[in-house]
């Protein structure tokens, strides 16, 4: 099993861009390569049944497409020994992806919402492409309860969100299933069935393997037989669960015909003992009766060696006929001296064969009449073995597809299994989806939250055209606007992978994008600054998203001045509004609490703020969301709060109030402030100067040396 797990890791490296030459696009050759493929639906057709269904499948006029399908063929091709495909591979099958049924999430997004929170080695040395540490995420949390064949595509599973209302309620159903009491033992059947099971990329390493060893058809055999066996179990519980009646009407004659043919052909029992392929007793008489033939010609020849010391010198002392595989039958004489020539081995009525470890070779009449009347047996049966082996290889590849697509049905239940586990461990509600533009929440929670602290306050969340579809969310540091935000994203995510939500009542909308803004990862390698970083974010988010959206902008408009990202915002807000009913669901979170004398008071526009209170002096945030509008973003209570001793709160209070009240502010430092009360003195004498009485040049003088002298103490 080790073996298979390290195959495994080596088969989910991380994927990487390998750039090919323009040839290897060329339109008319794409089109030959895509037409002489052989798929597994119409591999007993002739030539053109094949092309009329390579047709179906492609459209040969689509010159991108076919040139695509082409470059990948020739860099499996030219991969293949690195993806560990024989040469020439075949394609089983030809699956087009539907975009329009997926919700779009991009990579950044996963990473705010912590869906994927990839960890890396803080050493470069020790750092591998191939590990997959999870940090504190959503993947971490249901990973946790995904079986070993789930895992394989977790990932992946989690990586496409749908839009497909069929989907979601086919998944919810399976959900549904696994947390009824009464399907316990249905539920722990498979499971035990899955631990049997191993990934399909494995299954098709090990069948493309010239020299399988009877460890690995045991492999192939156990999970052939446990994935009928688990597609059965879900065919005899179909009554409610579509993925399940999908699953069982995949069993077809060809999947049972692989488990028997394998069952008969191989010995089981034997190859726990042998490492090598061991055909079953009965399944071909021939083979069997070789076998009995051979396992008795160690008793033959024991039996007929003494006859031949008639043959050889009396010197010889000991002899004993032996059979070796190709050579057959032969006489072994030990060296009866030391520096034996050739002439002394060449004895009479004996033909000399060979001399190996201080023996001597021999074939006597009555070896040539044993190879006339038994032949070479062991080389027989290897041939024999041989060209089962190889017929039973072809039989499987030809028709293994059809496993592979009940085992890839499978991976899917299990990462649904996880869900549900996950939902039910965590007391996740079933949400109410429906075709319209609105997410509405009773007593939701963030997924992460209650799994990592004890304490957690539940939040609603009501948006939609009549609500309003733009929320402004106003508040202080810590109040806890970025863990609402991201949890409104999370139910709609999992509400578009087939999960259950961490709600006590949830109606979401189905949605076509969901894209959260909520930290700007900053890199030197990006060379532009995080205020471009964040205008190009609101650029995206307000000219290239489709209406059945979700966005999320946490502290929009932070990366300039006050007023600069007051303008920024109130535009951005102005740009969604004008969408009017295309609007999408828009979330933001500011501490700019004077954004709504620019924009007013609108059909679609939301304002709320995270509560707190006031208890002796010191502000209590109470984590709870509720419609109003901020006039302060408390700043001042919260830094307070940490510390009071800080020596910059009051600096900074006496400068706000400058700034708010268009007053002069006088510096702080004591220093300071007595040079800017001489220059202030120093104004007002000047300003009380007679310039029409005579000698007044001579004073000015006189008080600016004196002013001169006093500043800079000479």
């Amino acid at each position: 099993m080790k073996k298979i797990s390290n195959i495994a890791e080596q088969c989910m490296e991380p994927p990487s861009i390998e750039k090919l030459s323009p040839r290897y696009f060329n339109y008319s050759a794409s089109i030959n390569q895509v037409l002489s493929m052989k798929l597994s639906e119409s591999i007993d057709s002739d030539l053109e049944r094949q092309h009329n269904y390579l047709l179906s499948l492609v459209n040969m006029t689509d010159e991108r497409m076919v040139c695509t399908i082409g470059g990948l063929l020739n860099y499996i091709s030219l991969t293949a020994p690195s993806l560990r495909l024989n040469k020439p591979f075949e394609i089983s099958d030809i699956k087009p992806i539907n975009f329009e049924s997926l919700t779009l999430i991009d990579n950044e997004t996963y990473k705010n919402l912590q869906i994927f929170d990839p960890l890396q080695h803080p050493s470069s040395f020790k750092w591998s492409s191939t590990e997959n540490n999870e940090g504190v995420s959503m993947y971490n949390l249901i990973e946790k309860n995904c079986s070993s064949m789930g895992l394989n595509r977790l990932r992946s599973f989690m990586s496409k969100p749908t839009c497909d209302l069929s989907v979601i309620q086919k998944r919810h159903e399976v959900i549904n299933f696994f947390m009824q009491p009464n399907n316990f033992h249905v539920i722990q059947t498979l499971k035990t069935y899955v631990s049997q099971l191993s990934s399909p990329s494995v299954l098709s390493t090990y069948l493309g393997r010239l020299n399988l060893r009877g460890s690995h058809w045991k492999f192939i055999y156990r999970n052939i037989f446990y994935t009928v066996s688990y597609a059965e179990v879900c065919k005899a519980n179909t009554t409610n669960v579509a993925l399940f009646a999908e699953l069982g009407a995949d069993i077809n004659d060809i999947v049972y015909s692989l488990a028997h043919n394998l069952e008969s052909t191989i010995d089981l029992v034997n190859m726990e003992k042998n490492v090598h392929f061991v055909i079953k007793h009965g399944f071909f008489p021939p083979l069997d009766e070789a076998k009995l033939k051979f396992s008795k010609l160690t008793q033959q020849m024991d039996q007929i060696t003494p006859y031949e010391f008639d043959t050889v010198p009396e010197f010889i002392p000991k002899i004993k006929l032996l059979y070796i595989p190709e050579l057959k039958f032969v006489l072994s004489i030990p060296f009866w001296k030391n520096g034996l020539t050739q002439e002394e081995l060449n004895l009479p009525n004996l033909h000399f064969m060979f001399v190996a470890n201080n023996m001597a070779f021999y074939k006597t009449k009555r070896c040539y009449e044993l190879d006339k009347l038994l032949g070479d047996v062991q080389t027989d049966i290897i041939k024999q073995e041989t060209n089962i082996i190889r017929a039973l290889g072809r039989y499987l590849n030809k028709h293994i597809h059809n496993v592979v697509v009940l085992m890839n049905k499978i991976i899917d239940l299990e990462c649904i299994f996880a869900l549900a586990k996950t939902g039910k461990e965590n007391n996740f509600i079933q949400p109410y989806i429906v075709q319209e533009k609105v997410i509405k929440v009773v007593n939701g929670w963030h997924p992460l939250l209650k799994v990592y602290m004890d304490n957690f306050i539940p939040n609603d969340v009501q948006t939609s055209v009549a609500d309003g579809l733009v929320n402004v969310i106003f508040g202080p540091n810590a109040s806890g606007k970025t863990i609402f935000l991201k949890q409104i994203a999370l139910i709609a995510y999992l509400t578009h992978i087939g999960s259950y939500v961490p709600a006590e009542e949830a109606k979401i909308g189905l949605l076509k994008r969901i894209y959260a803004r909520v930290q700007e990862s900053e890199s030197i390698i990006s060379k532009v600054s995080s205020l471009m970083l964040e205008l190009r974010s609101m650029a995206f988010a307000t000219t290239k998203t489709p209406p059945a959206s979700l966005l999320i902008l946490d502290e929009l408009g932070k990366g300039s001045t006050e007023l600069n990202c007051t303008a920024i915002l109130t535009s951005c807000i102005q740009q969604f509004l004008s969408r009017n009913e295309n609007c999408p669901l828009v979330f933001i979170s500011t501490h700019l609490t004077d954004i709504s004398q620019y924009i007013g008071d609108q059909q679609l526009l939301s304002f709320l703020i995270m509560d707190y209170i006031i208890q002796q002096g010191e502000l209590v945030f109470l984590h709870k969301v509720k419609k109003s509008y901020a006039h302060s973003n408390y700043v001042f209570e919260v830094i307070e709060t940490l510390d009071q001793t800080l020596p910059f709160v009051k600096t900074a209070k006496i400068v706000l109030d400058a700034l708010r009240t268009g007053e002069n502010m006088l510096p702080y430092s004591e220093t300071r402030l007595k040079r800017s009360q001489r220059h202030m003195k120093f104004a007002k004498k000047f300003s009380e100067l007679d310039m029409s009485k005579s000698g007044y040049m001579d004073k000015l003088r006189e008080k600016i040396q004196r002013y001169y002298e006093a500043s800079f103490h000479i």
